[in-house]
């Protein structure tokens, strides 16, 4: 657990429960777990029944809770360097005076360096709101590092299925599928925790502060809408995918079809040349070059026949 705490004169950092705080940080990580229920304790009483959600949050979606006294939700965190979504899950209760942030599976990137920059700027003061602000810009800056690397894989697969159509890319499509539909079913719920802190009657936030949480709730407008359309471009990508790969096939397939047609004429000629009986051109002299011009001509009128239909359409 590590504190930071704002009264007159700027924000300080703590290791024990401070008296006089005008508000209050704490988070709470995974070696204080055992003990949340009487960190929030000290601050407001929490529902029991709150506090074994955000125990147990790391199998759960993200949600929204309005208390009396406090408003607690999670979120899911990327929390890594490289671009995707881990399931890990952040809880959050702000009062009017205090913030308590829970990251009870491990570590978390972007809690560490808005808690520096807290300590770092001075910024908390009168109310929490500001260390919320600052960790939720990160928190959404994971969101956009996610969508700029499924970005780059709709147009790779894109550009892979105009160039190669006879590749297979249904495990790249599908991959690429489900990463969408992860990171839209954590954004989606969160969608909701953003309108509400922007909301004019929210109560928790400085009114000098509440354009800040606007502007993240259309950031976050804005990440839910580009995961619309790609959900949308990945399923129209499979359709279109289905389309290429039967034109592929019905490519092949014509070719095949026109050699076999061609040949027909030739395969019966030879096949009544090679049956076992009396033939009267076994035993001419040009037999043999005969059947060979028979099968020629018989092949090229059926190629004729075949052009003139082609060109008749």
């Amino acid at each position: 657990m590590r504190i930071v705490y704002g009264k007159e004169g700027g924000t300080h950092q703590t290791e024990s429960w401070p008296d006089d705080a005008e508000s209050l940080w704490v988070d709470v990580g995974p070696d204080d777990r055992d003990r949340l229920n009487d960190i929030l304790q000290r601050l407001y009483p929490a529902h029991p029944a709150v506090v074994e959600k955000m125990l147990n949050a790391r199998d759960r979606s993200p949600s929204l809770i309005v208390e009396p006294q406090a408003v607690v939700c999670t979120v899911r965190d990327t929390n890594e360097a490289e671009p995707g979504l881990r399931a890990e899950s952040v809880g959050l209760f702000l009062g009017r005076a205090f913030l308590v942030t829970t990251h009870l599976d491990g570590p978390n990137v972007w809690l560490d360096e808005a808690f520096e920059q807290i300590v770092r700027d001075q910024s908390l003061v009168r109310t929490p709101d500001m260390a919320l602000y600052r960790y939720l810009t990160r928190h959404l800056s994971g969101y956009h590092r996610c969508l700029a690397e499924i970005s780059r894989e709709y147009e790779k697969i894109h550009g892979m299925m105009l160039r190669h159509p006879y590749h297979n890319l249904s495990h790249q499509i599908l991959a690429l599928r489900r990463r969408t539909m992860a990171l839209w079913r954590a954004t989606r719920p969160e969608q909701e925790v953003f309108k509400l802190l922007a909301s004019e009657n929210f109560p928790y936030l400085e009114d000098d502060n509440r354009l800040f949480f606007v502007d993240l709730a259309d950031r976050m407008q804005e990440v839910v809408n580009d995961l619309d359309d790609y959900r949308g471009g990945l399923a129209e990508a499979v359709e279109a995918y289905s389309s290429l790969q039967s034109n592929e096939i019905n490519k092949v397939m014509r070719v095949l079809t026109v050699i076999t047609v061609l040949a027909l004429p030739a395969t019966t000629i030879a096949s009544i040349y090679g049956m076992n009986f009396y033939i009267p051109e076994v035993h001419w002299r040009f037999g043999y070059y005969y059947s060979l011009l028979l099968m020629a001509v018989a092949t090229g009128l059926v190629l004729i026949y075949m052009k003139h239909r082609a060109n008749s359409r």
